[in-house]
């Protein structure tokens, strides 16, 4: 019986954890996303040096959160996002706002599937 009652705890710590950690992944997904759109913003105005300010902030964000994002996520997701993330950073600096927008688009849809992928892997926590 006490095997049985600390398996049902277990498993209601796991499920706890699983739902909390969706939850912190769809937050995260939502800032990055808004985050983004207000790049897109700034760049269909013409205003690059703002522009060129937020991407520096998203690319600090998605560090911060590296950790978060790579126990659930697929590594080769997370290093489109941060290519991607490089590329906007250049195309911002360079003025080229078809490319820099091109790169907006591309982080949206990755953004927006972050929860879509959220998968706790063993693998990625050892």
């Amino acid at each position: 019986m006490k095997s049985f009652i600390t398996a049902l705890v277990i498993t209601a710590a796991i499920v706890a954890g699983s739902v909390f950690y969706s939850m912190h992944i769809d937050d995260l997904s939502q800032e990055m996303e808004k985050s983004n759109q207000e790049i897109m913003e700034l760049l269909h105005a013409g205003d690059f040096e703002q522009a060129e300010e937020r991407v520096q902030a998203l690319s600090d964000f998605v560090d911060e959160k590296k950790i978060a994002l790579a126990t659930t996520m697929d590594h080769s997701e997370l290093d489109r996002i941060e290519m991607n993330l490089s590329e906007l950073r250049g195309y911002v600096e360079g003025g080229m706002k078809t490319d820099a927008l091109a790169r907006c688009e591309v982080l949206d849809v990755l953004f927006r599937h972050l929860p879509k992928n959220y998968k706790l892997k063993l693998e990625n926590i050892l």
